[in-house]
């Protein structure tokens, strides 16, 4: 299906209305695999695509009642195809009850679905996310994962890294300096490569074999988090050198994959600074 990309100088509503129609779309994973496209909502984030990865900004649509004027005149300079729209229009675009006044469509970079091993061959500490299907646990590992520094990801089979609850989620840190390789299927010959470069597979178990706040760890690693029903799965168990566990009261069976991930980071952050 072509994307359609509205032409303000014919001044057709019908063409708008059919516009409208198809961002709408893309709120539909199928719609943005079909087209290559996704949303973008908020000024901070938009100004972070826009500044850090403007190549993928196909089209910026804002509600100008919506903006300050601060806002309006920074919107006014950008140097892509832009659309003023009205509240009910931008009101149908967005999957939220309050949308922010600024969307921009921008395109899924195929480098996401391409390893390149030289790119994280050259990092110490790479996260791989094992099923987090959830896409505000998602969102949020990868914030707080960019936050201490790694910017390395390998997805797999995970939520949508494009849906618009996931873009919330990282506040704009996915289009920061980060390699991101998403796949549906295990990635065997990722992980066979990164262990010929020297790196160890840890995994986060409940009963895991090193305390995460007192344990000695490798130099090069490949850290994994699981989704929480299933915990980790079996191919990647059988590529395991080390599990790590949290400890705390046992009065609950386990915790939020986010905030497990916060406090192995954090904690790896702070035995790499040493």
């Amino acid at each position: 299906m072509q994307f359609l990309c509205y032409n303000s100088d014919k001044n057709n509503g019908g063409e708008m209305r059919k516009l409208i129609k198809e961002y709408k779309k893309l709120n539909q994973k199928k719609y943005r695999e079909d087209q290559k496209l996704f949303l973008v909502e908020g000024m901070k984030i938009n100004r972070m695509l826009w500044s850090d990865k403007p190549e993928l900004v196909k089209q910026v649509l804002y509600c100008q009642e919506r903006l300050t004027n601060d806002e309006f005149e920074d919107i006014t300079q950008l140097p892509f195809l832009k659309e003023a729209i009205t509240e009910s229009e931008l009101n149908a675009i967005s999957d939220t009850g309050t949308p922010q006044p600024v969307v921009s469509v921008a395109a899924i970079p195929a480098s996401f679905f391409n390893f390149n091993g030289d790119d994280y061959t050259r990092s110490d500490l790479i996260i791989f996310l094992d099923r987090v299907r959830d896409p505000g646990n998602l969102g949020v590992i990868i914030r707080t994962s960019i936050w201490f520094g790694f910017n390395r990801f390998i997805l797999f089979n995970c939520a949508d890294l494009f849906s618009p609850k996931v873009i919330r989620s990282t506040g704009g840190a996915v289009f920061e300096d980060a390699k991101i390789f998403i796949t549906d299927v295990f990635p065997e010959e990722c992980i066979a490569k990164l262990k010929d470069s020297g790196f160890k597979i840890i995994t986060t178990e409940m009963t895991g074999q090193e305390n995460i706040f007192t344990g000695t760890f490798p130099e090069k690693y490949l850290i994994v988090f699981s989704n929480e029903p299933g915990g980790v799965s079996d191919e990647l168990l059988t590529h395991s050198d080390l599990s790590i566990f949290i400890p705390g009261s046992e009065q609950l069976d386990s915790l939020n994959v986010s905030v497990a991930a916060g406090i192995v980071l954090g904690m790896f952050f702070k035995q790499k600074r040493k």
